[in-house]
């Protein structure tokens, strides 16, 4: 049995052409054609009923080095993978019986669009494909779709960020205020009360007016400290002066002398090579970690890291106390901890957290440090 011949190439030239005019009865089939083969990402094709190409103008193919000549006369089949031509092969199908169809088409690492026409001429059933490489249109598609997705997460996390930090302000201001209430404001209280009997000549309880006003002296010392160590948390203003880790080894020294606690302390002095933002933050998360070891550990002693790395400048403040699951406490979990994340956050910073009740807590937080010069 003799091959079928096929169809005449100047018979199918016409259907093309008759087609074409058809669609764009504004534009010449001719100046179509010519048209799509100057288009870099565009092509049409005509097929038969045994899905041969029979005509192939364009250079939709060519990225994957199919030029037009190669493959006129042959069958689908014989081009695509077998993966796209099982796609393909029903919808061409549903084209000659005279359904039209688009689809996108993923192969050769390329996705195309194509548009499936159905034509008809001499009772002769064909099928036109218009052929659109849409690859990096749809690369561009995903990455602003990526960018959008982020934008929209990064938008949430800062209105998520915003309150949390809120939170946190208006809970440390409470604080300082009952602190200033509470204590500092009854210990003055109590200081002016002795003061006004002194100066009303109400003789005191105790003979020795000597170590009466040494013991108010000694009252005023301790309030200034006291003040003092409120204010520096308010503003640390060693850092106006100091580099971190002076400033790191200065509250280290003051915070044992306050509360007994035993701080081994290791510093690198390459950790000076960070910005103030830095810097500020850091010191900060050291102040709320040393106060959540005396408040909740129940340990005498804790450890402290300052070290730099080429890129970032980190703290490591740990104990071998009580420790607690960070999971169960996540409902309820002190803002200490989420400010220090926060903090951490806000300047491209890395903050983890590790707690058991058998190793105590580790608290690691890292900030970009400032490029070395080479």
């Amino acid at each position: 049995m003799s091959e079928h011949p096929g169809p005449d190439p100047l018979f199918v030239r016409k259907i093309a052409h008759r087609a074409l005019s058809t669609v764009l009865p504004a534009v010449t089939a001719d100046t179509y054609a010519n048209l799509l083969a100057a288009l870099p990402n565009a092509a049409i094709a005509l097929f038969d009923n045994n899905l041969r190409l029979v005509l192939f103008r364009g250079r939709a193919l060519a990225e994957v080095g199919l030029q037009p000549d190669m493959l006129e006369g042959r069958l689908l089949g014989e081009v695509l993978p077998a993966r796209a031509m099982s796609i393909l092969e029903r919808l061409c199908q549903r084209a000659l019986k005279g359904k039209s169809k688009w689809l996108m088409l993923g192969c050769w690492s390329r996705i195309y669009e194509i548009h499936l026409t159905p034509l008809s001429a001499r009772s002769t059933p064909f099928g036109m494909a218009v052929w659109l490489d849409v690859t990096q249109r749809e690369l561009t598609r995903q990455v602003l779709e990526q960018q959008r997705n982020a934008l929209d997460e990064t938008q949430a996390h800062a209105r998520k960020l915003a309150g949390r930090l809120l939170t946190v302000q208006d809970t440390e201001r409470r604080r300082i205020a009952r602190d200033l209430h509470d204590d500092i404001g009854q210990r003055l209280i109590g200081l002016a009360s002795e003061l006004a009997h002194l100066k009303r000549g109400r003789p005191p309880a105790a003979p020795d007016w000597a170590a009466l006003v040494g013991g108010l002296a000694d009252q005023a010392r301790q309030l200034c400290r006291d003040l003092r160590t409120i204010t520096h948390e308010l503003h640390p203003a060693v850092l106006e002066y100091f580099a971190l880790p002076a400033a790191v080894a200065s509250l280290c020294e003051s915070f044992s002398e306050q509360t007994a606690l035993q701080i081994e302390l290791t510093v690198d002095e390459a950790a000076a090579a960070i910005a103030p933002k830095g810097a500020a933050c850091l010191y900060r998360v050291l102040q709320e970690g040393l106060r959540n070891i005396v408040r909740h550990a129940g340990v005498a002693n804790a450890q402290v890291r300052l070290q730099r790395d080429p890129d970032y400048v980190t703290l490591t403040i740990s104990d071998n106390g009580c420790g607690f699951k960070p999971g169960a406490r996540k409902r309820n979990r002190g803002l200490g901890i989420v400010s220090m994340q926060e903090r951490i956050k806000l300047l491209g910073g890395r903050f983890r957290l590790q707690s058991s009740a058998a190793t105590g807590t580790e608290i690691v937080a890292s900030v970009p440090g400032l490029k070395r010069e080479s």
